[in-house]
């Protein structure tokens, strides 16, 4: 599974040209469509027309070869064909030959390249919307002792009524211990049904226990940009998700902060979701430079912030973007271990960090598979999913492919954050606030 051209190489035709400021040539890709392992197959085949297995095999095997970019050492993509099309071919049922076809994509050892069976996708279809559900409205995460921890209360909920503060440990749900469970199983002990009532007992950072009858009710999430004036005259925006219409909240938050000091941008919880245009939108309200390419199987695709915002802004009547609207001043960016998995965020935190425009605080992660690369999908004939790593980030500054994100200043999550989520405090938050500062006053 060689490219045509070393990544090496690739990488310097593209700085070369950036640096002659030929920035329209350098898109060696199509454009953004091309990113996806190919266009969605279309109508599904009627109930009495068979899937031919021959034809599913040839699909998969020729997505995976023409876009995945992962390292799969050891694994001969062509003696995987020469094994798993004969097994596909003389499947005696369709789950048969997805099972073979599931088992032939898990070969690769990446975590973003799997093939999910009709079954697999029917079931998440069924599954009850994740930004709408009924339950207490707070979110729990692991700790590294194993208990687990209320990380998040949602204002104006029946957690947050309750007087269940974040930073607590939850204990028990009904009177059921929650030790040794996961975060899944505690959760879906938690929701239950519009009105009715559950029993959850947490503990203080001190190990107090209180027990809470909690009334629940319907939860509605939104993904939306906030921000806040800090003291010292710091900016403070958060921003949850890339996804498209979002660089107008950002906009609109960012000139309410025109006149502070200096900017914390964070990234933490973010949702997933990405749309490239406006997350190149959003970009370019930081910086004109580019921050970094995207490596496929084709070439490079250039990461060339947007300040032209083409279209305006829709029709929420919001005004473009001006040269005022650009950012100017210092800059910390809050990093988690949710900002990692988008590509966008990696390359946004990264394109800034080395241009010199943004420090960057949190808890950042070392080199692994899925950071910064992306992903793309395949409907298949008979409802399965096909996805596949065919994107990774890359640096045109110091020439190497983007699989960590570093920090420059590390807030550990141990039992001091704990204490301070409890009394209503955030220490990413004071941290990168003192960031800017320094910042300022140099």
């Amino acid at each position: 599974m060689q490219t045509k051209n070393t990544m090496g190489e690739v990488i310097g035709v593209v700085r070369r040209a950036w640096t002659a400021k030929s920035l329209s040539a350098l898109i060696v890709f199509l454009g953004w469509g091309c990113l996806w392992a190919g266009p969605w197959a279309g109508a599904q085949p009627a109930v009495d027309e068979p899937l031919s297995y021959r034809e599913l095999f040839e699909e998969v095997w020729t997505v995976v070869a023409e876009n995945f970019v992962g390292p799969a050492p050891g694994v001969d993509w062509f003696a995987v064909r020469d094994e798993y099309e004969r097994k596909v071919t003389s499947a005696r049922s369709d789950e048969e030959a997805y099972r073979y076809l599931a088992e032939m994509v898990a070969l690769l050892g990446d975590p973003l390249t799997v093939l999910r069976t009709p079954q697999e996708v029917e079931a998440a279809l069924a599954a009850d919307d994740p930004s709408r559900y009924e339950g207490v409205g707070m979110m729990l995460l692991e700790y590294s002792d194993g208990t687990i921890v209320v990380s998040e209360v949602f204002d104006g909920g029946p957690a947050r009524r309750a007087g269940i503060r974040k930073g607590s440990r939850l204990v028990a749900v009904d009177g059921a211990p929650v030790a040794g469970k996961s975060v899944t199983e505690v959760v879906q002990a938690i929701k239950g049904p519009a009105g009715s009532t559950v029993a959850l007992t947490v503990a203080d950072p001190q190990g107090s226990e209180r027990t809470y009858s909690v009334r629940r009710a319907q939860i509605s999430l939104a993904a939306e940009v906030k921000s806040n004036r800090l003291a010292g005259g710091i900016g403070y925006l958060a921003i949850p998700s890339f996804s498209q219409g979002t660089e107008v909240q950002v906009l609109s938050h960012l000139r309410r902060l025109y006149r502070t000091n200096g900017l914390i941008i964070d990234l933490r919880n973010l949702d997933g979701a990405a749309h490239p245009g406006s997350f190149l939108r959003i970009a370019g309200l930081f910086t004109d430079e580019p921050l970094g390419a995207l490596y496929t199987r084709r070439g490079l695709l250039l990461l060339q912030p947007d300040r032209a915002w083409q279209g305006g802004t829709g029709t929420l009547g919001v005004p473009p973007p001006t040269r005022l609207d650009f950012w100017e001043k210092p800059i910390a960016i809050i990093v988690d271990g949710t900002t990692a998995l988008s590509q966008f965020a990696v390359a946004l935190v990264t394109g800034l960090r080395e241009s010199g425009k943004a420090v960057v605080v949190g808890r950042g992660t070392g080199p692994a598979l899925g950071v910064g690369t992306g992903q793309g999908v395949r409907e298949l004939e008979g409802g399965g999913l096909l996805f596949v790593a065919n994107s990774q980030l890359v640096s045109l500054r110091e020439q190497r492919v983007i699989d960590a994100l570093d920090v420059d200043r590390v807030v550990t999550f141990d039992q001091a954050y704990l204490e301070a989520w409890y009394r209503g405090e955030d220490l990413d938050i004071e941290t990168a606030r003192q960031a800017v500062i320094e910042l300022t006053s140099r």
